[in-house]
Parts: C-alpha cells; structure tokens; sequence
C-alpha cells in the first residue's frame, strides 16, 4: 500500500511551529540560540528584579492588605517574564521557519509519497526521502501528520493528504514506523 498526492497550498509557518514543540530531541532552535538566551536571561532576572521592587512599592503605595493581593503582586513579574520570554523564543521561531519556507526549495507544488518503504517529499526543485527506520517519531497533530528524523521536521499538512485516505494513512505510517524500530 502507498499514497501518492500532491498540495498547491504552501507549508506554514505555524504548521512548523506545531511540530517544533513535539520533536523528540531538544529543540535546535533553543539549541542554535544558546548565547542569546543567556543574554536574555539575564536580562530576564534584570526585569523580574524590576518587577518586584515595583511590586513591592505597589504594595506599600497601596496600601495592600491580606494575602491574595501581596501573592498576586508577588507573582506579577514571574508572569510577565514568562510572556516577554516565550512571545520571544516564538518570534526567533517564526522567522527562521518563514525564511526556510521563502527558499527556492519549497517554491511551487509539493508531492508527496508515503509508502511501507518511508517517506518522501518533491518540489520542483528538491527531493526529500526518509526510510522508516531512520525516523525518531511519528505524531498526529489535528493540522497534520508530523514525522522527525534527527533535527528535521516532514509535515504533511492535513489539508494536503486526500480526506477519504488521511486516517488510514495515519494507521499505516503509525504500523510502519513501529515496525521498523
């Protein structure tokens, strides 16, 4: 059994950030920029430091009584730094995605053969092929299929595969794959 089709709509970016959460290995995204998180934790550390003595004045210049509103200024820097920190990691992965997406490679149709053998992927200008025992993993996401060999991420978007065929080609990538491990 195998499944050959072919999708005129582009990859997305947020397919790819989709799948990105779900590799199995540490991201190579956090990993390439290691030095610039370091930066920005530190800087990080400067803002909730900034945060809790603002806090802390709140509280005073408030005149905060009881626990609830002491723990919820308390707890305020912590959730901005986690906004300013996770809105940053997404915005360096989004613009690495959309300029692997703008090259030539992904220009232009994309074909797409699934079959007991492994995967592949063609455009017009590239080739893509991965046997099944080469892959770390293979996941169902509700955008698409997602399949990881080493720091490469294949998506089949979901809109891409026929809609008669996408479950049961899910079953035969899922029995495929473990077969091959």
């Amino acid at each position: 059994m195998s499944y050959q089709f072919q999708s005129n709509a582009p990859l997305g970016v947020e397919l790819f950030i989709k799948a990105s959460h779900r590799q199995p290995v540490m991201n190579a995204l956090h990993r390439a920029y290691l030095p610039m998180q370091a930066f920005i934790l530190g800087l990080m550390i400067f803002v909730i430091a900034g945060c809790i003595a603002i806090g802390l004045l709140l509280i005073a210049w408030l005149d905060v009584d009881g626990m609830i509103g002491t723990l919820l200024l308390t707890l305020l820097p912590f959730a901005v730094a986690a906004l300013i920190w996770f809105g940053f990691m997404r915005s360096i992965a989004r613009g690495m995605y959309r300029r692997m997406l703008d090259s030539p490679l992904y220009n232009g149709p994309v074909r797409y053969d699934v079959s007991q053998k492994g995967f592949a992927m063609t455009s017009d200008t590239a080739h893509w092929s991965v046997d099944w025992p080469a892959m770390d993993k293979v996941t169902r996401h509700p955008s698409g299929l997602f399949m990881y060999a080493g720091g490469f991420i294949y998506a089949i978007p979901k809109e891409a595969a026929p809609a008669d065929q996408y479950d049961a080609m899910w079953d035969d990538i899922r029995h495929w794959f473990e077969a091959s491990q």
